[in-house]
């Protein structure tokens, strides 16, 4: 019994020395082997895919490692890969649905890493780590995520302290863009004041003012530009634009004025249309007046129908008419008809 114990701890002590050799021999393995990554931060624009590339350095196969990206903490994750398959569970929510690896080159133990659909929140540094039984190597690297925002739109407003403040605006940049002021002789002017604003995609809204005089306000150019890209966006203000807001209304105002003159002149031509009854053909029931511009006429309604044929320019009951025009038309009655002669009076 007592040799069984003897022999039972030597075994376990066997064991567990093979087991740190084993240890101490991975380790130096894996301690000649580099993680590489990329040595220059990585600039991707917002709605492109990212491309994170991590190998081993010299080439050596990764099929039995785990390898892991990180951001800050090793849990959750960006990306597991172990034993050939993604563990999603460890898996960051924000990166779900987002992410693909790509094995091609395991066997050279490099892997590539796509995000799909850069934002603004992907920016920062991540940590590529390739691990075996507790022992691991790894690299970091940069991600910059940069958006283009739109040209810039000068407007003028206010005055202020006796002079015209300009509104220089734009959005859709990332990170924080800067704005530049020059004025006609190209002299950079700095801004009265700046408002930055994210919006809910961390893309950057800003406000650029400055105060000129009115006679100073000629071709200011106001630049906003990505510091990462080292592009630019250009918009140049002449205080001319200032009254080019109002020209468009310039033509609309006068086709209006044309329609309701136009709309007056037939009116009042209506209005002037002189009617004289031939006396040969009135009956009793009218009543002329003597003048030769103005008529009175008197018309009894019990006839069952009364109509003009064809219509006189105007019509009237127990009416006068008065000033010019020229036409004939005839008035017909339940008990016969008669002519009416329409003359244009001087």
């Amino acid at each position: 019994m007592y040799y069984e114990v003897v022999e039972l701890r030597a075994f376990l002590l066997c064991r567990e020395k093979e087991k740190q050799l084993n240890h101490q021999k991975l380790q130096n393995e894996l301690a000649s082997l580099k993680v590489i990554g990329p040595s220059e931060p990585l600039l991707v624009r917002v709605g492109e895919d990212i491309q994170l590339t991590c190998s081993l350095s010299p080439k050596a196969s990764a099929h039995s490692m785990e390898v892991r990206w990180v951001r800050s903490h090793r849990y959750p994750a960006v990306y597991v890969y172990v034993d050939g398959d993604h563990v999603s569970k460890e898996q960051m929510a924000e990166y779900r649905g987002r992410t693909v690896l790509v094995t091609d080159a395991l066997s050279e133990g490099r892997l590539t890493l796509h995000i799909h659909n850069a934002s603004t929140s992907d920016d920062g540094q991540y940590r590529c780590l390739f691990e075996k039984d507790g022992v691991y190597q790894e690299s970091s690297l940069d991600l910059k995520v940069v958006g283009l925002g739109s040209s810039p739109h000068i407007t003028m407003g206010g005055t202020q302290d006796g002079q015209r403040q300009l509104r220089c605006s734009s959005e859709g940049w990332f990170p924080q863009p800067r704005v530049q002021w020059r004025d006609a002789e190209g002299k950079t002017v700095p801004s009265s004041s700046e408002v930055l604003t994210p919006d809910s995609r961390g893309l950057f809204h800003v406000e650029a003012f400055l105060l000129v005089a009115d006679s100073s306000a000629v071709n200011v150019t106001c630049s906003v530009s990505n510091p990462l890209l080292g592009e630019e966006k250009v918009a140049t203000f002449s205080s001319s634009d200032s009254k080019m807001t109002f020209s468009w209304m310039i033509p609309l105002i006068f086709g209006l004025f044309l329609l309701v003159a136009v709309g007056l002149i037939k009116k009042r031509s209506c209005r002037n249309v002189n009617v004289t009854l031939d006396p040969n053909t009135a009956p009793q029931e009218l009543i002329l007046s003597e003048g030769k511009k103005h008529e009175t006429y008197r018309l009894s309604c019990n006839q069952t129908s009364m109509e003009m044929s064809p219509p006189a320019p105007c019509s009237g009951l127990g009416g006068s008419h008065q000033g010019g025009g020229s036409g004939r038309g005839r008035l017909r009655t339940g008990q016969g008809g008669f002519w009416l002669r329409q003359r244009t009076m001087s």
